[in-house]
């Protein structure tokens, strides 16, 4: 079998409270791939001191490192890193994971076998112990909640995580790449959207071993800023995708959810959060004429309709069973 060229993207936004050693724990284990035939592209999402700084020459001579001006979030980096990728496939992974040595081996493999698959699912695992599976892939529900699944034999999912994330990059430029407007939260989810409405399939590869240490952008809590942009882009990214018989119902649901959500900040005296689900809802009226063009777009290039889509929804309603998550978050 041939070895094609693989692009590995690395976003990277790195802060005094972050552990450099985690990024150079993750390009070592790109360095210690038993597949070669690779190229790492470093996308550093104006870090507070420039990664050109803190790494050495010897790794900065293995990569190629791309610096944004202005951070402009994950989409956008991974957009940047794409432009420069030069593989057949590309993978996307975050500053904290670390592959497994035959990981790039396997996909590369599974990809040559599947050729109407558009993206690949890593098994995502915790960073210190393989048995503790972290995700094998993202399920979400009408409502626009979205829940990492954890059954490993899982054969097919509705959405990739952003990352780990292997793709082909003729795909991923057919459908136009990352949508940068949405900043942080449900751009995977976006992506996969228009993957799937171009006919192409998302398989989870349970062999391909990835540990991730964990979301350290945004773990140490949930703030009304998350919220904001959790309301904003779940919305935008329904407008996007549903076509005109299904968008309707959708929005309603996701307008009940939202309603539901406000009454409890309200009652709960969170009014920081209250703010930021009623932002949320007058940047999307503000930027509706944007938000339409790129809906245009999106329907233009569908192949199927959604029929296939809904076949892969979540058939109950996540946010209840995630209730004393939401509670801890809130």
């Amino acid at each position: 079998m041939e070895r094609p060229l693989v692009s590995i993207v690395i976003p990277s936004y790195y802060t005094p409270n972050k552990d450099l050693k985690l990024l150079i724990d993750c390009l070592n284990s790109v360095f210690s791939s038993k597949y070669r035939n690779y190229e790492v592209v470093v996308v550093d999402d104006a870090s507070d001191v420039p990664l050109s700084r803190l790494l050495d020459r010897r790794m900065l001579a293995k990569i190629t490192l791309m610096r944004n001006q202005h951070n402009s979030g994950y989409g956008y980096s991974c957009n940047v890193g794409a432009k420069l990728a030069k593989g057949r496939y590309i993978c996307f992974l975050n500053d904290d994971m670390k592959l497994k040595p035959n990981t790039l081996d396997i996909l590369v493999k599974t990809a040559h076998r599947h050729k109407r698959h558009g993206i690949f699912v890593c098994k995502e695992v915790d960073y210190y112990d393989e048995k503790i599976v972290r995700s094998v892939g993202m399920a979400m529900d009408r409502f626009g909640n979205t829940l990492s699944l954890k059954n490993a034999n899982c054969k097919s999912v509705f959405y990739a995580p952003g990352s780990p994330s292997f793709m082909r990059l003729d795909v991923f430029r057919e459908i136009g790449g990352f949508d940068e407007d949405l900043y942080l939260f449900a751009e995977d989810v976006d992506l996969s959207w228009r993957v799937r409405l171009r006919n192409y399939e998302i398989m989870y590869v349970g062999d391909a071993v990835v540990h991730h240490f964990g979301s350290i952008t945004t773990r140490h809590e949930f703030t009304p800023f998350h919220l904001y942009l959790y309301q904003r882009n779940t919305a935008r990214v329904f407008m996007k995708n549903w076509s005109v018989k299904t968008l309707p119902i959708s929005l309603i649901l996701f307008a009940f959810q939202s309603s539901l959500m406000l009454f409890y900040f309200l009652a709960t005296r969170k009014y920081a959060f209250t703010i930021m689900i009623v932002r949320a809802y007058l940047s999307n009226l503000k930027e509706f004429k944007s938000i339409l063009t790129k809906r245009q777009k999106v329907q233009l290039m569908r192949k199927v309709d959604d029929s296939k889509i809904k076949k892969y929804i979540w058939p109950g309603w996540l946010l209840p069973t995630r209730r004393k998550l939401l509670m801890k978050l809130y």
